[in-house]
């Protein structure tokens, strides 16, 4: 079982010499010769045909340090490069911005829809405050599935610690310091099998490499104090075993994480990861690495109401 592979760390924390922090060599400077100073890069860890959500972050002109606020415009277009590289198949439209880690990770966000497998280029142009725009083609591939479980797929049945099979210590099962205990009281695979549309979080506060996992639990945690009838549950995506009082992993001999069973079965490679899902165990809504709170309450809305 090989560790979750973190596409979006090189956003998000910077890591040097990840290759998810190097476009592709055509780029393109609308605001004049030399080097672009922002670099924009795709923080997505997969892209799949059909409805997709693609995370794109900015790093500085040395390509190491994440940057970004409200002001920086973003916007992106994708190209089928197999079919015509020189036509939008997705005109360029505006990029949603979120604080990935409030007031200080930035990423914004794309929901397209490809159509063909293939290689495909994003085309991201970035118009930082006060600064002329630049363009930068940025290499997508785009497959005909993904290995993450997606919109519409059957949600896979797996058990995960709860407050009971914990013996009623949460630490001993999740990495929040302050967990709610909502998140705790069932299983996923109870929650299937008792027909409960609910919210699945996969995120790690102590170990996330991103460091978006606490952020993003949070946000998800303040949903769910609106949503009283929801069923919310939270899972380490990582192979763990409590001692001396605290949760810690298990490593591979490489001194690696683990992922654990549940994450394997959804086939995640990143976290943190959300997921929404109705009554009958279909997956309606997916969000890799953070949460738009609006657009989750929306989600959680309608599959209470069955639609």
């Amino acid at each position: 079982m090989r560790p979750i592979v973190l596409f979006i760390t090189a956003v998000l924390v910077a890591a040097c010499g990840s290759t998810t922090a190097s476009p592709s060599s055509s780029v393109l400077v609308v605001g004049g010769p030399g080097s672009p100073s922002v670099v924009p890069v795709i923080a997505s860890s997969e892209a799949v045909v059909g409805p997709d959500r693609i995370l794109i972050g900015l790093l500085d002109s040395t390509g190491t340090t994440p940057i970004g606020t409200p002001d920086y415009q973003v916007e992106v277009g994708f190209i089928n490069v197999d079919k015509d590289k020189n036509t939008f198949v997705i005109a360029p439209a505006r990029a949603t911005f979120v604080w990935a880690i409030p007031n200080q990770r930035a990423i914004w966000f794309y929901d397209a829809t490809f159509d063909a497998a293939g290689n495909w280029a994003a085309v991201v142009t970035v118009t930082p405050p006060g600064k002329a725009a630049v363009s930068t083609e940025l290499g997508l591939p785009v497959t005909a599935t993904g290995l993450a479980v997606r919109v519409g797929a059957k949600a896979p049945s797996t058990p995960t610690p709860t407050s009971t099979s914990a013996g009623g210590v949460l630490a001993s099962i999740t990495t929040d310091t302050n967990p709610d205990p909502r998140f705790y009281q069932l299983s996923e695979d109870q929650a299937l099998a008792q027909h409960k549309p609910f919210v699945l979080v996969f995120a790690t506060p102590a170990f996330c490499t991103s460091r978006v996992c606490g952020p993003t639990l949070d946000a998800v945690k303040a949903v769910a104090q609106g949503e009283p009838d929801m069923t919310f549950i939270q899972v380490e995506p990582y192979l763990m075993h409590y001692a001396n009082g605290t949760l810690q992993p298990i490593l591979d001999a490489s001194n690696h994480l683990q992922p654990n069973p549940a994450t394997t079965a959804w086939g995640i490679q990143t976290e943190p990861w959300v997921y929404v899902v109705d009554a009958n165990g279909i997956v309606t809504a997916s969000y890799e690495a953070m949460i738009v709170p609006d657009e989750l309450t929306a989600a959680i809305d309608k599959v209470k109401s069955g639609g």
